[in-house]
């Protein structure tokens, strides 16, 4: 789909084809993302999410996290100053990339995130 901006940062942006075996379209994205482990909240974890869909990230994070475990999540969508919080679980991980689905979004949130998702996605013409 191109190159857009989002806050002065360049991001790819790709919407995959969705997968039947998936719950929600992903999109390919690099956007900041910021992780808080709810069994210590005071540490707080710089990473990047790789691609995104309604109900969860694939997100490359620098540290040590186990499959179970509960994050607070914090992001930005393009296009708005918003910033999203929710909760989200630990599903999988290959060495520093982590699969995590979403376990708690507000309706605020979801609706952030549909819109945003909206606009990726190319109309047919």
């Amino acid at each position: 789909m191109g190159w857009e901006t989002e806050r002065g940062q360049a991001i790819r942006i790709t919407a995959t084809p969705h997968d039947d075996r998936r719950q929600a379209q992903r999109f390919e994205l690099d956007i900041r993302l910021l992780v808080r482990p709810k069994m210590n909240r005071s540490r707080l974890i710089p990473a990047r999410i790789m691609d995104l869909s309604c109900g969860g990230i694939r997100a490359a994070i620098a540290a040590e996290l186990e499959p179970g475990e509960t994050l607070d999540l914090e992001f930005g969508l393009r296009d708005t100053t918003a910033v999203v919080r929710l909760v989200g679980i630990v599903r999988w991980r290959a060495s520093y990339q982590y699969g995590v689905e979403f376990v708690f979004v507000s309706a605020q949130d979801r609706e952030r995130m549909s819109q945003a998702f909206a606009a990726l996605i190319p109309s047919a013409e």
